[in-house]
């Protein structure tokens, strides 16, 4: 019993050491490390788009009085809510006396950028992974882990396999502008009163005129 176990106390020692990546250690005749490393290609896009935003302000008046009614709306003018609001203005100032109505009239017209807005989105297009073994001697340091970050030496003597993990992403990212633009236009409803018919003053003298002459006539007439 005594032999048996002193023949593999012999084999154990004979062995060659073997030891694992162990950061900051390195003192095995052997020893295997790994590191990896992410290599990203990014391809950027432009693309761009057009927003069209408005606003649109009703005005109804009476000819010559002040305003009666003033609305804005979000919305252009063709919009079906401003030209039902339109058509009610209208019957305002028909009821208000109008006998028509001149508009709407388009007074004021323009167009401005009102924002600018860019966003990017990162799209993962392929992933491709090598892997590639280095043999390196001592002494000597080597970089090893995530990102070959971590030291790890290397005795006189011995022998590292470090086996590098490569993953190459590549990228998509497309940065999409959106330009929004304002609109803003100004129509006025303008009611016309009826308007009563008054005598001039030249008409009202040849009037009086023709009455004279014809109380004349009678009179001569009578006689």
């Amino acid at each position: 019993m005594k032999i048996r176990i002193l023949l593999i106390a012999m084999i154990i020692v004979t062995l060659p050491a073997v030891a694992f990546a162990d950061p900051g250690g390195g003192g095995a005749e052997t020893s295997f490390t790994a590191s990896y490393v992410t290599d990203y290609t990014t391809i950027n896009l432009a693309a761009s788009q057009q927003v069209n935003t408005f606003s649109t302000e009703i005005i109804g008046l009476m000819q010559g009085g002040s305003i009666l009614y003033d609305q804005t709306f979000n919305a252009a003018f063709s919009d079906a809510q401003i030209q039902a609001y339109i058509a009610t203005v209208a019957g305002y100032l028909t009821g208000s006396g109008a006998s028509s109505i001149l508009g709407p009239t388009l007074l004021t017209d323009s167009t401005s950028l009102s924002s600018v807005v860019s966003i990017g989105a990162p799209l993962v297009v392929s992933t491709l992974q090598t892997s590639v073994t280095s043999e390196y001697i001592g002494p000597q340091t080597i970089f090893v882990g995530v990102n070959q970050s971590t030291p790890f030496d290397i005795a006189a003597g011995g022998v590292d396999y470090d086996t590098l993990v490569t993953t190459y992403i590549t990228q998509d990212i497309t940065t999409t502008t959106t330009n929004t633009y304002l609109t803003s236009d100004v129509y006025e409803l303008v009611g016309v009163p009826t308007v009563t018919s008054v005598p001039e003053p030249a008409t009202m003298l040849l009037l009086g005129f023709g009455l004279v002459g014809l109380a004349g006539v009678r009179r001569k007439f009578k006689k």
